[in-house]
């Protein structure tokens, strides 16, 4: 269960704790995003595995969209990303201009254009259609 695995690795690593050491918050903020996502939890009950109360978890969560593309943030909780990742569902379609395409088919462009590095996205999506 999701609860135990995180319970578990807060109090191995002291999350608990009233440190407010940046390491320490960095991971607290990224678990708070975590349960949140992947679990049913209230803000209270979360708050209850840090020894928090919701209050804190609310000001976490908004801090978490506020450091996620943070490269110290990154670094501080990098290990939890293999334990607790975040698994945000790629978009099904992507714009590209005036042009929609399903993912898959962005994917295999992106793809493509790498081994063609002088083509621009657009000239890939251009040589596929005329090409294959």
């Amino acid at each position: 269960m999701i609860e135990e695995k995180v319970g578990k690795y807060i109090v191995l690593n002291q999350l608990d704790s009233d440190s407010r050491k940046q390491n320490l918050r960095y991971k607290r903020i990224y678990l708070f995003k975590y349960l949140k996502k992947e679990t049913d939890l209230s803000l209270t009950a979360i708050g209850k595995l840090f020894d928090r109360d919701h209050a804190t978890v609310i000001n976490g969560l908004e801090r978490y969209e506020e450091l996620k593309g943070d490269k110290v943030f990154y670094r501080e909780t990098f290990e939890l990303h293999d334990k607790f990742p975040l698994n945000f569902r790629k978009p099904l379609t992507v714009e590209i201009g005036t042009i929609k395409l399903p993912y898959k088919t962005y994917s295999s462009i992106e793809r493509r254009n790498k081994k063609k590095k002088h083509l621009s996205l657009k000239e890939t999506v251009i040589d596929i259609l005329i090409n294959g």
